[in-house]
């Protein structure tokens, strides 16, 4: 496959993890909470699970014939769930601050996706 093709495919890790992580949160948190911001519990824990079920993923993807496991894809699904939980913290808070911490994550989790790449 091309080189792009592979960002492509590694920068998906990001997305489909920021979906899974946003979806913890949304699933975990409570209505009342949202103008106060994510817990950090509710964050922590939406992280958490998502790690996990991408480090499941990697090791079903190990004994798949024609696929591979890497390291490298369970750093971009952990960067797409941090940015999820950030983004989402934003977006009910409205702080500048965490604006910054989503933007910088975003920036991790397309620099993971780029050495995922690199490394394939």
């Amino acid at each position: 496959s091309s080189l792009f093709g592979s960002f492509v495919n590694n920068l998906a890790h990001v997305v489909a993890w920021f979906v899974l992580a946003g979806s913890w949160a949304l699933a975990l948190g409570r209505a009342a909470t949202v103008q106060r911001g994510l817990p950090r519990r509710v964050a922590a824990a939406s992280v958490f699970l998502s790690l996990v079920y991408g480090v499941v993923d990697e090791v079903h993807q190990s004994y798949v014939p024609g696929r591979s496991s890497t390291v490298w894809d369970v750093c971009s699904d952990l960067c797409g769930a941090a940015i999820a939980v950030s983004f989402l913290h934003w977006t009910f808070t409205g702080r500048r601050r965490h604006g910054a911490v989503t933007l910088c994550l975003l920036a991790l989790g397309m620099t993971s996706a780029a050495v995922a790449t690199w490394m394939d």
